[in-house]
């Protein structure tokens, strides 16, 4: 699943409230529904916030057997160095519904 974290006016509830991820169904890759129903508050980073930086990252993760997010990594970065840390801590925040039980461990993705 690739997300998109963006500094706008969008919430991240309203960017991901219902995200498209790919999940091994059977041995076979199918698009499926994630619906995230919960995360913590996104900090924005206070030398972004002095210097009014605007940026996004683009965060790819697996969502776990209880709904939580596992194996979080930052794809991109624009700026570089600037919203990465805060972008993979909103985001190991994220809870969403748990997938169905005949759905592998590393579906979701």
């Amino acid at each position: 699943m690739v997300v998109c974290l963006i500094s706008s006016q969008a919430t991240a509830q309203q960017v991901l409230a219902v995200n498209v991820g790919l999940a091994d169904v059977g041995g076979a890759k199918e698009r499926v529904k994630c619906e995230l129903i919960g995360s913590g508050p996104l900090r924005y980073p206070p030398k972004a916030k002095r210097y009014k930086y605007v940026g996004q990252v683009i965060v790819k993760f697996g969502v776990g057997a209880d709904g939580g997010v596992t194996d979080p990594f930052v794809v991109a970065a624009e700026p570089p160095g600037v919203f990465e840390r805060a972008a993979l801590t909103h985001v190991k925040s994220y809870k969403y519904n748990p997938p169905p039980a005949q759905w592998t461990a590393s579906g979701g993705r």
